[in-house]
């Protein structure tokens, strides 16, 4: 492998995946292809296009059981109208999240689009029970197409009513209010949870994009904003992206983020995001900070979330996801964590990946603390990852620690669903089975089971303990005739040693060697291969006994590429419908593995031998193959065509 400078202090991993680097320390992060280590519980409504899980958020605990809630938009709903959106909330339990709705609410108008946007806005009215908020930005009121609605559920004993509490909207054609909406912050430090509402207009005219802020109180929030905020620059998208920072910089009141993905600054669109300091007055109108992407195209701030407090210092911290960014390939994308402290914010680690269109940073979130050690984690979406499927995406898990956010994630996820956009939301829910380890959510809006893009949302407890050992890449690759395997790991702490595994056929694994664990992570074997095609596993076993299987890779070799016995051969070849073995020794049984175009084993049989044998080809569509012959003393590698 490779190092490339790319900045100055970076460094980078080139693998044949996509990977990750860091500003601050070498982060090679590949996406693991080996299946989810934890969960999921998938959730479900199974509507036909409905794009559920286009929002998801954390409810906050809506009924006062202790366990925390989930809200889930679904905002191209169908029911009585055409697009009128929906949202819905399910309740957490000693059992873990329920995988029923509790409750639902629908847009009662066509391509209203409620559910664009959820979110928890913690306790607004300090009764004791949370609150939520639901958008639906296209909604229209008297006249006024697409002006947008905020609406506010309150919480109770009982859970969520079906009657809003308060409903918000600025009564202005266009405004998409509600495109972006944010909640439980207390900005001016009263003890009641606040609200940021973002609305934009992309019409080429300053003073129509905007973030709102409303104040919460014993009474609720007023019909009309405490704060409102604006920016210059025309289509920049400013109230695109709101979110909360949390408490940045120590000082008893929470602050806020702006997005501006569209922001041209010294690039076109490379983005920028504005923070907003809290106060006794509530969010002050002149900037704190304001970052940029410095990339052309790099749309950074298109996604942002609190990280919590990643290094455990005291102070808050954040992501910034910018999901046109390009390193090394198009649109592979990435995200920034910003470390919080006394004079506000500065960069401490860079994530970016490799993948062309993967748009990995398209969602960011906290994902509190899944491990329950002290320091708060972050997950990162990249819905256009493709590793077997096209678009599956994928959803990445990185830890906290004393020196902030680990440039190698811990755990990577994949939906193994064509065209599923896995990682276009993720979320951090809280805690809801109440275990003491917070869990985290990924949604895949076009997933499909059942139903055509009805949606999905995948839910992962957070557990105990050191995470699994993470085989981050595995690869192998023909030197004449050995293989030779490579495999690097991001997680070794209970790691005892690896078994490498081979295999002719890709399902009967015989052990081939034990690599205790090194220093450095990374491993290469070399391994003779007598075989063209040969399949190799790594099991890891960890000190207590858990065994943890990688994906299978397969070499092949030019040094028994076709027949090693020219005394064994197929005819006729082409073939129509039987083919005759010849060569073979009468006294010891065959074995036929065939394969298509694709290497994969359609047939596999084994037979007392005569010198001449048949096998009946008919069934496998027209096509190039490879037929494997094999007996104790004999071996062939056989091109066979069929044609029909």
């Amino acid at each position: 492998m490779n190092l490339y400078t790319i900045r100055p202090g970076t460094t980078r991993v080139i693998s044949t995946a996509l990977f990750l680097s860091s500003i601050s320390a070498l982060a090679d992060t590949t996406f693991q292809t080996s299946p989810p280590q934890v969960g999921p519980v998938i959730l479900q409504i199974n509507e036909v296009s409905a794009t559920f899980g286009s929002s998801i958020a954390s409810a906050g605990d809506v009924n006062g059981d202790g366990y925390d809630d989930v809200l889930v938009g679904a905002s191209m709903f169908t029911g009585n109208y055409t697009n009128e959106g929906a949202a819905y909330l399910f309740l957490g339990s000693s059992a873990g999240l329920s995988t029923s709705p509790a409750w639902r609410i629908t847009g009662n108008q066509s391509t209203a689009t409620l559910g664009h946007s959820v979110a928890g806005a913690g306790d607004i009215n300090g009764d004791g029970y949370d609150d939520i908020l639901v958008s639906a930005p296209l909604y229209d009121i008297a006249g006024q197409t697409n002006a947008g609605m905020v609406y506010i559920f309150t919480g109770s004993p009982s859970g969520l009513s079906p009657t809003p509490a308060s409903q918000l909207t600025l009564n202005k054609a266009n405004t998409r209010f509600g495109a972006s909406i944010a909640g439980n912050a207390d900005v001016n430090g009263d003890g009641y949870s606040d609200i940021i509402i973002g609305a934009y207009v992309d019409d080429g005219k300053t003073g129509n994009d905007g973030v709102y802020i409303y104040h919460g109180s014993a009474a609720g929030v007023s019909p009309t904003p405490t704060t409102t905020l604006q920016f210059s620059q025309t289509d920049a998208y400013f109230g695109n992206v709101v979110a909360t920072a949390g408490d940045i910089n120590n000082d008893g009141y929470d602050d806020i983020l702006a997005g501006l993905p569209y922001y041209d600054g010294d690039k076109a669109n490379e983005g920028a995001v504005i923070l907003y300091s809290g106060g006794p007055a509530g969010i002050q109108q002149t900037p704190l900070q304001q970052f940029e992407g410095n990339q052309t195209g790099s749309l950074f701030g298109n996604s942002l979330s609190t990280a919590g407090d990643v290094n455990s210092d005291g102070y808050d911290d954040i992501i910034i996801g910018g999901q046109g960014y390009s390193l090394n390939a198009n649109q592979d994308g990435a995200a920034w964590i910003y470390h919080g402290g006394n004079g506000g914010m500065h960069l401490a680690l860079v994530l970016e990946s490799n993948q062309t269109g993967a748009l990995f940073g398209f969602s960011v979130s906290g994902a509190g603390d899944v491990n329950h050690d002290g320091f708060s984690d972050i997950i990162i979406g990249a819905p256009k990852y493709t590793h077997g499927e096209e678009n599956e995406g994928a959803a990445l898990l990185y830890l906290g620690g004393p020196s902030g956010i680990a440039g190698v994630a811990a755990r990577t996820h994949e939906s193994n669903s064509l065209l599923a956009e896995y990682g276009s939301r993720v979320a951090a829910p809280g805690d809801n089975n109440g275990d003491g380890y917070d869990d985290y959510l990924v949604s895949a809006f076009k997933y499909t089971q059942g139903q055509y893009q009805e949606g999905g949302v995948f839910f992962y407890p957070g557990g105990t303990g050191a995470l699994p050992i993470h085989v981050q890449e595995f690869t192998g690759l023909a030197d004449g005739c050995n293989a030779v395997l490579y495999w690097k790991a991001a997680i070794e702490d209970d790691l005892a040693h690896y078994t490498v595994e081979a295999s002719t056929d890709g399902t009967l694994f015989t052990p081939i060697s034990n690599i205790p664990r090194n220093t450095t992570g990374r491993y290469t074997y070399t391994t003779p291969q007598q075989e063209s095609r040969t399949y190799y596993r790594l099991i890891s076993t960890e000190i207590n006994g858990q065994l943890t299987y990688s994906q299978l890779i397969l070499v092949q070799t030019e040094c028994a590429k076709y027949s090693q016995d020219m005394s064994i051969n197929l005819y006729p070849n082409p073939a129509t419908s039987t083919i005759q073995i010849s060569g073979l020794v009468q006294t010891e049984a065959y074995k036929v593995t065939l394969y298509d175009h694709r290497q994969r084993a359609v047939l596999h049989q084994t037979v007392q031998s005569s010198s001449s044998a048949e096998l009946d080809v008919s069934i496998f569509p027209a096509g190039i193959y490879t037929a494997h012959i094999k007996q104790q003393s004999n071996y062939a590698v056989l091109k066979l065509i069929i044609s029909h």
